[in-house]
């Protein structure tokens, strides 16, 4: 959708990479992997949680929350067992399994799984598979179906969940936003929000101040507060949401229905307040001048 929006105005170099960067007092020289050099006024980051651009330059103004589990995402045939329904499964050994419906030949999996830490070595792409198998044996479920179809697809992702977290999003002429300034994992659900209202409030700050500096103050301090109030999950909270044994798996779903229940909702309704109320820490949007 942002890609139809902004073809006709924006310079799209697919399956290009930065590969260095050189600030000056009037720009950034910037090299990308095929040995080509240009030189930009600013340079954004707007990557992932594992963000190669920003390493870069502000490796030491950056650091993980790990939340002790791993989440990979891939694709599996679909089956006569699927429906136009996502359906979850807890497994046995804290695993958490997602199926949902991607098109009429495939389904797409989310699965997370409990572990205590993260290492560098794990990236290996047949450890992220060995690390899925062991994660997932015996767990029941669809798990059986999972590793069965692991080759299935190419366009395989698995890595930690983690929160990024940075004492500064910016640096000369480069600036972070969106995951790569401060990602709260996916368990929020608020990594999209934060990086549309993050670009819009960057875009506009740099539109409005006198210069890129100040810009870039004026988007952390109105940035900051929001990101913290959204930034909720816990690593407990994911523990929980990961049972190892069949008691805590039953314990979970009987919670579940309990609090998804019409009377439970009926309370939620009662005392959680007007919904034209904005939450405490909401962000008001400014309005910036649409002149460029």
């Amino acid at each position: 959708m942002l890609y139809d929006a902004t073809r006709d105005d924006c310079d799209y170099r697919f399956g290009t990479t930065i590969t260095a960067l050189q600030q000056h007092d009037d720009g950034v020289s910037v090299t990308f992997n095929n040995e080509s050099t240009e030189k930009f006024d600013l340079v954004v980051s707007a990557e992932g949680v594992g963000s190669s651009t920003r390493w870069l330059v502000m490796e030491g103004d950056i650091r993980f929350r790990y939340l002790g589990v791993y989440a990979c995402y891939f694709r599996i045939p679909r089956s006569s067992e699927d429906t136009d329904w996502a359906q979850i499964y807890n497994g046995k050994g804290g695993s958490c399994m997602l199926l949902r419906p991607a098109h009429d030949n495939d389904t797409t999996v989310f699965v997370s799984f409990l572990r205590k830490q993260f290492e560098a070595s794990d990236v290996d792409g047949v450890a992220r598979r060995k690390m899925l198998r062991d994660a997932l044996q015996g767990a029941g479920g669809p798990a059986d179906r999972i590793l069965a179809n692991l080759d299935y697809d190419p366009d395989f992702y698995l890595g930690p969940m983690s929160q990024v977290i940075g004492s500064t999003w910016s640096k000369g002429r480069f600036v972070l936003t969106g995951d790569a300034a401060y990602c709260p994992s996916a368990y929020t659900g608020q990594g999209t929000p934060l990086a549309l209202i993050g670009a819009y409030i960057l875009a506009g700050e740099l539109n409005k101040q006198p210069a890129h500096t100040v810009a870039f103050e004026s988007y952390e301090r109105l940035m900051r507060p929001f990101v913290a109030s959204g930034r909720t999950v816990r690593p407990g909270f994911i523990r929980l949401i990961h049972p190892k044994s069949r008691l805590g798996i039953g314990m979970l779903r009987t919670v579940g229905k309990t609090l998804s229940s019409a009377f439970a909702q009926s309370i939620f309704r009662r005392f959680g307040g007007s919904d034209d109320k904005p939450p405490k820490g909401d962000l008001i949007l400014p309005k910036y001048d649409a002149k460029s």
